[in-house]
C-alpha cells in the first residue's frame, strides 16, 4: 500500500542509527490542516521530537480498525520513548521482553500448522543467541488481528460482534414487520383487483405473467424502501459514531467511514430481492390462482357475506396482522427495557457528589519529572489548590470511579492460603486528602500521612473499604490487621484505615472492594487530581479555570490530559454510553415498528370495512344500531389484537432474556415495562381499528345499500 506522501522507514532508522522519525496518519494530517509542507516537520511523542518523513494512506489505521493510530515510529524508537504511564523505555535486546507482535500473512496454500512448525524451528535456533536464556523459546500462530475491538493484539471479535448483532437483529425485526405489512397489503390489493385479474386470465394472460407483474410492483417498492433505508442508515451510523467518538479518552479518534460501500449496496440489493420473493410471491400466487368464473361474477364493490369478506381467525390476513402486532410488542418491550435502564443509570448516584467533584488528569513524566521531583510537584500543587476559596478538599488518585481503568490485585489476610483466601480487589494509588475531596469520611482509623504519600514510610500500609473489610475479616474489625498481596514475593501491609465503599470502573452504584495504597508505595506519574468544590460556588465547572491557572503558575510546561466533573467522567463511561445509545436506538426502532404496524392495521381495516359497507347497510336497515355494529366490528379487531399481544408476550419474554446482560438495575421481565408496552400497543391498535369503523357506521343505510 503506497503512502499518501513521503516514504517509510529505512533500515538505519529501524536500527536506531539515524535520528528518530515518524510516519503520521492521513487522518492526523487532515486534522492539522493538510499542510503540503508536512514532510520534515516535527511532532512530539511523550516529549521526544520526531521528524515526519511520510503520511500513511487514507483509511490505514494499522493493527486497530476502529481507533486511528496517529503516529507510526520505527522499532528503535521504543528504546527512547517513555510510555504515557511513566514506565521505563523498553529494551528490544532484553531477552525477557515480550512486548512485540509479529504480524504476517500466510503464503498461498500454507496453513496455520505449517507456520507453527516453521516458527518453532526459528525459535529453537535463536536460543543459542541468548546466554541468559531461562528456557526454550517458542512461538505460535494466534490467529487473525481483531478488527472490531479496541485492542491491537491478535484475537477474536466475538465481544463487540455480539453487541453489534443485537441492533442488527432488531433492525431485521423491523424489516420483517414492514414485509408482513406489505404482504397483507398485496393480498388486499389482489382481492380488490380480482375482477380485473379474472378478465385478463379469460383473455389468455398466463398466470406466470401476472405473477411477474405483481413481483415487479413489489420490487419497485422494495427498491424505493432500500434507497430510503440507505439514506437513513448513513444518518444513523454517523450519529452513533459521532456519539462514540465523544467518549474516547486522551484525544483518540474513531475511524468509521459511514458512507455506503459496494458491500453495503450489494447486501441492500440482495435484501430487497429476498424481501420481494419471500413476501410478494405468496400473495401473487394466491390472488392469481382463484377460479376465473367466480372472479368474473364478482363486482368491484359488491361484497358477499362469508369468509372471503370477513376472514376467519386463521386466515392469511389475520395471521400476518397478528404477526406484526407480536413483533411490534417485542420491539416495544426491548425499547422500554433499555429506556428504563438508561433512566436508572442516569439517576444513580454514589455517596459523593457528581457535579461538585472535579477530576484533572496530569502526567509529570511528559514534562521530564522523575519520581522524586514528581512527588514534590504534586505536594506543591495540592497545597496551592487547597488555598482556593471555592475548593473544599483536594486529593489525588491513579484511578477514578467510572473511568474504565482498573488495576486488580489479589488480597488476603496474612497466613491465609493464596488459592482460597484471596479476594479480587481494585488496587488504587492515592494521596492524602482523597477521601476529603469526595466528602467521604474514613469510617475507622486514619488517612495516609505526608511521609507515607511523598516519602518513604517505615512499613507498608493500606486503607481498605468496607466491602473488602467484610470479605477479609467477617465479624471482626479490620483495623490494625495485616494483609498481603502477590504470590511469588508477597507484600505485607498494615491496615491503617477503613473507608466507605465507592463504585468501581463501571457506573454500578454497588461498591466494589478497594485497596488503597499511598503514592510512596505505588508511584505513578499519571495521577488524577480530585477537587471537591464548595457549595458556595455557583458553577463548579468555572472553578476549573482557576485550577488551570494555579497549575500553569507552578509549571507552564506541565500538560493537563483532561479536566471534567465527575458526572462527565461517568457519562463518558463505555457502559453508560452503551445503555444510553441502546435506549435511544431501541426506543426509536420500537416506535418505528409501532408506526409501521399501526399504518398496516389501519389500512387493512379501512380496506375490509370498505368492502363490508353494504353489509353494514343491510344490518342497520334490519334494525341494528350504530353502537351494536361498532361494538361487533371492534370486537373482531380487538380479538385479533389480543391474539397478537399473546404471541408478542412470548417473543418479548424470549428477547428480554437475551437483553438481560445489557440492562442496568432492570429485570428482564420487568412488569412495568411489559404492562406499559402492552397497554400502549393495545391502545394504538384500538385507535387504528376504531377510526375506519367509526367512519363506516356513520354512513346512512340507504347510501350503504347503494355502495359499489
Amino acid at each position: 500500500m503506497p503512502l499518501a506522501q513521503g516514504r517509510g522507514f529505512t533500515l538505519a532508522e529501524e536500527r536506531g542509527e539515524e535520528p528518530p522519525v515518524a510516519v503520521i496518519s492521513h487522518d492526523m494530517w487532515v486534522r492539522s490542516g493538510a499542510d503540503s509542507d508536512v514532510l520534515g516537520s516535527v511532532v512530539r511523542v511523550n516529549g521526544m521530537p520526531l521528524t515526519v518523513v511520510g503520511v500513511a494512506p487514507r483509511g490505514f489505521t494499522g493493527t486497530m480498525a476502529l481507533i486511528v493510530t496517529d503516529v507510526f515510529m520505527p522499532l528503535a524508537a521504543m528504546e527512547r520513548v517513555r510510555a504515557i504511564d511513566g514506565s521505563a523505555a523498553l529494551r528490544l535486546q532484553d531477552p525477557q521482553s515480550g512486548v512485540l507482535m509479529l504480524i504476517g500473512r500466510l503464503a498461498e496454500g500454507a496453513t496455520a500448522a505449517d507456520a507453527d512448525a516453521e516458527l518453532a524451528a526459528i525459535a529453537a535456533s535463536s536460543d543459542s543467541n541468548f546466554s541468559d536464556s531461562s528456557g526454550d523459546r517458542y512461538t505460535y500462530v494466534t490467529g487473525k488481528i481483531a478488527r472490531l475491538s479496541f485492542g491491537s493484539a491478535p484475537g477474536a471479535d466475538e465481544g463487540l460482534t455480539a453487541d453489534l448483532i443485537l441492533p442488527a437483529a432488531m433492525s431485521g425485526i423491523l424489516l420483517l414487520i414492514a414485509c408482513l405489512n406489505l404482504a397483507n397489503m398485496f393480498l388486499a390489493r389482489g382481492a380488490s383487483r380480482r375482477t380485473e385479474i379474472a378478465i385478463r386470465q379469460s383473455l389468455g394472460c398466463g398466470r406466470m405473467r401476472l405473477i411477474r407483474q405483481f413481483l415487479t410492483e413489489g420490487l419497485l417498492l422494495a427498491i424505493l424502501g432500500g434507497v430510503s433505508g440507505l439514506a437513513w442508515s448513513y444518518v444513523a451510523t454517523s450519529w452513533i459514531t459521532a456519539s462514540a467518538a465523544e467518549i474516547l479518552p486522551l484525544g483518540l479518534h474513531l475511524f468509521a467511514d459511514t458512507r455506503p460501500d459496494v458491500t453495503v449496496l450489494l447486501v441492500t440489493a440482495v435484501a430487497c430481492g429476498i424481501a420481494t420473493l419471500a413476501f410478494g410471491l405468496g400473495p401473487a400466487w394466491r390472488v392469481t390462482g382463484r377460479d376465473v368464473l367466480s372472479g368474473l361474477k364478482e363486482r368491484g364493490g359488491a361484497v358477499r357475506f362469508g369468509p372471503r369478506i370477513a376472514p376467519t381467525p386463521l386466515s392469511g390476513r389475520n395471521i400476518l396482522m397478528a404477526g406484526q402486532i407480536a413483533l411490534t410488542l417485542a420491539m416495544l418491550v426491548a425499547g422500554g427495557l433499555f429506556a428504563r435502564s438508561a433512566l436508572f443509570a442516569a439517576q444513580s448516584a454514589p455517596a459523593f457528589s457528581l457535579d461538585r467533584t472535579l477530576v484533572i488528569e496530569l502526567d509529570t513524566s511528559l514534562a521530564g519529572y522523575d519520581e522524586t521531583s514528581s512527588k514534590a510537584l504534586y505536594a506543591q500543587i495540592l497545597d496551592r489548590l487547597r488555598e482556593l476559596p471555592e475548593v473544599e478538599g483536594v486529593g489525588m488518585t491513579a484511578t477514578v470511579p467510572f473511568d474504565g481503568v482498573v488495576s486488580m490485585e489479589n488480597v488476603r489476610p496474612v497466613g491465609s492460603p493464596s488459592d482460597t483466601g484471596s479476594h479480587g480487589t481494585m488496587r488504587t494509588t492515592i494521596g492524602d486528602g482523597y477521601f476529603d475531596s469526595l466528602r467521604l469520611p474514613i469510617l475507622r482509623g486514619r488517612d495516609f500521612t505526608f511521609d507515607e504519600v511523598y516519602g518513604q514510610a517505615a512499613r507498608p500500609v493500606a486503607i481498605i473499604d468496607e466491602p473488602l473489610a467484610r470479605r477479609l475479616f467477617p465479624g471482626s474489625d479490620a483495623l490494625g490487621r495485616l494483609i498481603e498481596t502477590g504470590s511469588s514475593e508477597p507484600v505485607v501491609m498494615e491496615i491503617v484505615g477503613v473507608a466507605p465503599g465507592t463504585p468501581g470502573a463501571d457506573f454500578d452504584p454497588t461498591p466494589t472492594p478497594h485497596l488503597y495504597v499511598p503514592l510512596g508505595q505505588g508511584y505513578a506519574p499519571t495521577m488524577n487530581l480530585v477537587v471537591g468544590v464548595s457549595d458556595r460556588a455557583a458553577d463548579p465547572a468555572r472553578v476549573l479555570g482557576a485550577i488551570r491557572e494555579e497549575i500553569r503558575a507552578i509549571d507552564p510546561a506541565l500538560p493537563l490530559l483532561g479536566a471534567a466533573t465527575m458526572r462527565e467522567v461517568r457519562d463518558r463511561n463505555w457502559l453508560m454510553w452503551f445503555v444510553r445509545i441502546g435506549a435511544q436506538l431501541f426506543t426509536l426502532l420500537g416506535v418505528l415498528a409501532l408506526f409501521v404496524a399501526m399504518v398496516g392495521l389501519y389500512g387493512m381495516k379501512a380496506f375490509l370495512i370498505s368492502r363490508r359497507t353494504r353489509e353494514i347497510g343491510v344490518r342497520m336497515a334490519l334494525g341494528a344500531t350504530r353502537k351494536a355494529v361498532l361494538r361487533q366490528m371492534m370486537r373482531e379487531s380487538m380479538s385479533l389484537t389480543l391474539a397478537g399481544i399473546g404471541a408478542g408476550l412470548v417473543l418479548a419474554f424470549a428477547l428480554s432474556r437475551i437483553l438481560a446482560s445489557f440492562l442496568y438495575e432492570v429485570s428482564a421481565t420487568d412488569p412495568w415495562t411489559l404492562l406499559g408496552a402492552t397497554a400502549f400497543l393495545a391502545a394504538a391498535a384500538a385507535l387504528a381499528a376504531w377510526l375506519p369503523v367509526l367512519k363506516a357506521v356513520r354512513i346512512e343505510p340507504s347510501s350503504a345499500l347503494r355502495y359499489e
